[in-house]
């Protein structure tokens, strides 16, 4: 992989469809669940993944970052791939690359890996894969593929410097994972809903819209996991998850949905029992991941303001005197939205910067928290501002680590070795 060179974001497909032809079109053989949305996509795709597991279906996962190490991005039945076949994969992609290289532009790093998660999950002959969009829809690499259903989680402001400035604009990249005839699963509401329905009638695609013809309500949640009831089409079921969070009850309501449609549409044979212990086993690191409980300690990769607001909501679920944040993000990320969300809820904030991607300035992050708390300190080391945090914590306080994955990610590593 290192004779590969990392280029940044690239929106456009033609390089990841040549490479692919050049390798055979692997993409094409496999039947694959295609997951887009601002926030919840990771849940989704975790949620399908153990369920499909359960069911007794060899299941190929993509999704992306990874915190530790390439192998966590591709995995088949909840293990990562192996380092000798990203070493083996990457041989074979390294020739189409460079063919590519000379007639389009060198491949970026999220390509390279694209394409090396269809060739394993093909060469494994996986029964389903979930994908997991790396960026926006349209024109993200993994957007090759025919899906049996695409699912859309939410849509909210992100990386509009590259998706657009409204919601229509960032639905309307979204929505263009939905193909001829699919099936389709959303959470999406208001605008981006509508984009998204404009979408379906012109694709002739199946739409089920999970708030609409399906409902959710919790009935209970504790720091262990919650149960939620789902109404499916006039159904009921109750489903227990250990994920926390109030935001979860739609993710899993959607990943629900697909499972239903699946069953019906392509005959798919997923038991209850399945769903059900699916749904109690997905576990996802650094998603309102308790690590800790004297004092509580939160590890939350909410990295946009809406996924600000649901931490917000789901710190309501939890009993505590005070709350400590550490906070890091990336340059690209609404830093100050965030900031002005995150304040409320805090009585101390230690920001801090992540190794990993682009980590806005600490600095920056403290004038911005300034603005809105009198008790905020800078750490540059995330595990230094994560020990920090804790010094100021009383055992009935909760800390909570936020503003990237990576910035979760490392703190992580503090109470596990590796993900």
């Amino acid at each position: 992989m290192k004779s590969l060179k990392k280029f940044g974001i690239r929106m456009r497909l033609e390089h990841t469809e040549r490479a692919l032809e050049l390798l055979g079109n692997p993409h094409k053989k496999l039947k694959c669940i295609h997951v887009a949305g601002t926030n919840g996509k990771g849940s989704v795709c975790t949620y399908l993944h153990s369920i499909f597991m359960e069911a007794g279906f060899k299941v190929g996962l993509y999704t992306s970052p990874h915190f530790y190490k390439l192998n966590e991005r591709i995995k088949i039945n909840n293990k990562f791939i192996p380092d000798k076949d990203i070493g083996r994969l990457a041989g074979r992609v390294k020739p189409a690359a460079d063919r590519v290289s000379k007639e389009l532009g060198e491949l970026t790093f999220f390509e390279v890996t694209t394409v090396m998660a269809f060739l394993y999950f093909a060469e494994k002959k996986t029964d389903i894969v979930v994908l997991e969009v790396g960026l926006g829809g349209r024109l993200d690499a993994t957007n090759v593929v025919t899906p049996m259903a695409s699912v859309i989680t939410n849509i909210s402001r992100e990386h509009m410097q590259l998706l657009g400035s409204t919601l229509a604009q960032i639905a309307w990249e979204k929505a263009a994972i939905i193909k001829e005839h699919g099936l389709v699963v959303t959470a999406a509401s208001g605008k981006a809903l509508e984009v998204i329905e404009e979408q379906c009638r012109e694709q002739k695609a199946v739409l089920c819209v999970v708030g609409d013809e399906v409902r959710y309500r919790m009935a209970s949640s504790t720091l262990d996991g919650q149960e939620f009831i789902v109404n499916f089409f006039g159904k009921t079921h109750r489903i227990s998850v250990r994920l926390l969070g109030r935001h979860q009850m739609a993710n899993a309501a959607v990943a629900f949905s697909v499972i239903e449609l699946l069953k019906t549409f392509h005959q798919l044979e997923v038991s209850n029992d399945a769903v059900m212990r699916g749904f109690s086993k997905a576990f996802i690191p650094c998603r309102l991941e308790v690590v800790q409980k004297k004092p509580v300690v939160l590890l939350d990769g909410a990295h946009n303001p809406d996924g600000v607001r649901k931490l917000a909501l789901a710190l309501r679920d939890i009993t505590f005197r005070k709350a400590v944040f550490v906070f890091g993000c990336s340059q690209d990320k609404e830093y100050a939205a965030m900031a002005a969300a995150i304040s409320p809820l805090a009585k101390g904030v230690v920001v801090t910067e992540t190794k990993l991607a682009l980590p806005m300035n600490a600095r920056k992050l403290a004038i911005a928290f300034k603005k809105h708390l009198k008790k905020v300190s800078i750490e540059n080391d995330v595990q230094r501002a994560v020990k920090k945090a804790l010094l100021k914590a009383s055992d009935s306080d909760v800390v909570v680590v936020t503003g990237s994955l990576y910035v979760a990610g490392e703190a992580r590593k503090l109470w596990h070795k590796r993900m």
